[in-house]
């Protein structure tokens, strides 16, 4: 079979770490875009990927690009893709979009796409509000300039929906930030010792302890190249067998995951069981303000954004995280832009993010 065009989906801000990621896999010749990265690889190139990368939100293949400026040549065009290759009982979800180009009315781009895989599957082809649906198939049609581009998504649910994450807290940090930011900080490679004094639902020690461990995503989650008619599960058979034998059963790391709801610990220990790494994270209920850190520890956290966090409230958990700082430790916050006032402590911005319409740093108090 010839080399797919992949298109890595990542979310704005995290492509420096996917970059990072698809570099140590071995892959070159990679080219930035608005939205992600594309490079060109195989079936066993995207399995990989999806197996692997842990800042990554989706890996997607094109199946086709034509010209088509009326729907009967885009319905024609669109009959002489390989969809059979690929689609067997999946429904589907069709994204459109469509600027500067005769076929303008999106919706009607995605019906004509639907009648038309109809009739060559031969069966009603039932359309789906969600990509993240079980046995669903998402579909990305882009047209610009009436040049139509198809392509299939091979990940299924989003990638940050890693699958043990069953129990959430408020507002959880989706995991692919959570490994940016632990990319960010070099904290597997430096430290290796870790507390995260405001953990919520653990997302941050979870994603740390898996990072440390080398879990595949496929140790909890399936894939949507999994239902293809194409795929070839001895190649996943192979990489799967190769990427578990590398795992890390006890990794030399110290993670440590505290909080001053009880709730959030509990939350906390049900995913980390989920998981299979709660005998590598330590937890307890305790306010930031009894904070007691190890020698070499370095803090990352993600304090509670909205109504939890008032001026009174920013400043009681702050002041310790600033004597942490002042005693040598590495103290990483990710905050809202908004709420990072005069009084706060010497810092230095790391990385900046938009997460849920909101501009979002992650800064290091200085010493």
């Amino acid at each position: 079979m010839k080399p797919y065009e992949l298109f890595v989906v990542v979310q704005p801000g995290l492509i420096p770490f996917a970059c990072q990621e698809l570099e140590a896999l071995g892959y070159q010749h990679l080219q930035l875009k608005d939205g992600g990265i594309f490079l060109t690889g195989h079936l066993s190139t995207l399995i990989r990927l999806n197996l692997v990368c842990r800042t990554v939100s989706r890996v997607l293949i094109t199946l086709g690009r034509f010209t088509a400026t009326c729907f009967a040549s885009l319905e024609h065009r669109l009959a002489a893709l390989p969809w059979q290759e690929y689609l067997t009982q999946q429904s589907v979800c069709i994204h459109t979009v469509s600027y500067g180009s005769k076929l303008y009315h999106e919706r009607a781009v995605s019906d004509r796409l639907l009648s038309t895989l109809s009739g060559l599957l031969g069966r009603p082809v039932t359309e789906i509000g969600s990509p993240d649906a079980p046995n669903t198939q998402l579909i990305v049609l882009h047209i610009k300039h009436d040049e139509v581009t198809v392509r299939l998504d091979s990940t299924g649910a989003h990638l940050h929906k890693r699958g043990y994450g069953l129990y959430k807290d408020t507002a959880p940090l989706r995991s692919t930030v959570a490994a940016a930011l632990l990319l960010q900080t070099g904290w597997l490679t430096r430290h290796r010792h870790l507390h995260d004094p405001m953990c919520g639902s653990g997302t941050i020690v979870l994603e740390a302890a898996l990072l440390a461990v080398r879990t595949p995503h496929s140790a909890f989650r399936t894939f949507a190249f999994q239902a293809w008619k194409c795929f070839q599960p001895e190649i996943f058979t192979r990489l799967e067998t190769a990427l578990l034998a590398a795992r890390i059963s006890h990794p030399e790391v110290d993670i440590k995951a505290s909080d001053l709801s009880a709730r959030a610990i509990a939350i906390t220990q049900k995913n980390l069981a989920l998981a299979g790494v709660d005998t590598l994270i330590s937890t307890q209920v305790k306010p930031v303000s009894e904070l007691v850190l190890d020698k070499k520890a370095l803090v990352l956290t993600n304090p509670p954004w909205g109504k939890r966090l008032t001026n009174a409230s920013t400043e009681a958990w702050l002041r310790p995280l600033q004597h942490a700082a002042t005693r040598g430790h590495e103290v990483y916050i990710l905050m809202p832009a908004d709420r990072i006032t005069a009084p706060l402590h010497p810092y230095k911005e790391e990385l900046r993010l938009v997460i849920g319409g909101r501009d979002i740093i992650l800064l290091k108090l200085k010493g």
